[in-house]
């Protein structure tokens, strides 16, 4: 019970960031700890878990991509939680647009790509710990991530230049 409390959210947002869909996830993220409780692995250390899980995790997130022909679209309900405290309405709005803008370019990029970037600047992978994940070399690891970041640049042109 403590692993799936422990992993719970990080697992989630790994899987949403990958599919687009909170429902998706939620399935992803159910089928991992169902995984881990059918092999239930001897790993040494809490980390050792942890990297198993999203070993686990990423692979349920590639097979669901692999089923699909397009990423999917968010809708606006989809992750956008606007803060009530909000000084400025328009500002929340602006924010809100910005932060979707962000997910849509994340969601559109190739999914190697994307599950690089995702482990690196969402959860805070190093580059060991996600060529580990992937089973993928550090150095193209860190291809992927230079392409990823090279694509998001192109895509959010508009926005960065608004900033």
């Amino acid at each position: 019970m403590d692993i799936i409390r422990a992993n719970y959210r990080d697992l989630y947002c790994f899987a949403f960031r990958m599919t687009g869909n909170h429902e998706t996830a939620e399935d992803i993220v159910q089928e991992t700890f169902y995984k881990y409780s059918r092999k239930n692995p001897d790993l040494p250390h809490r980390e050792a878990i942890r990297r198993w899980l999203f070993v686990a995790i990423r692979n349920l997130c590639i097979d669901w991509l692999r089923k699909k022909t397009k990423a999917p679209i968010l809708s606006t309900e989809d992750e956008t939680e606007l803060s009530t405290d909000a000084q400025n309405p328009a500002d929340v709005v602006l924010k809100t647009e910005q932060e979707q803008m962000i997910q849509q370019a994340v969601l559109s990029l190739p999914p190697l790509q994307r599950e690089a970037l995702i482990l690196r600047e969402y959860e805070q992978m190093s580059y060991r710990d996600i060529a580990e994940v992937t089973g993928s070399p550090i150095g193209t690891i860190r291809s992927r991530l230079a392409k990823a970041r090279d694509e998001l640049r192109i895509r959010l042109r508009p926005l960065l230049q608004d900033l």
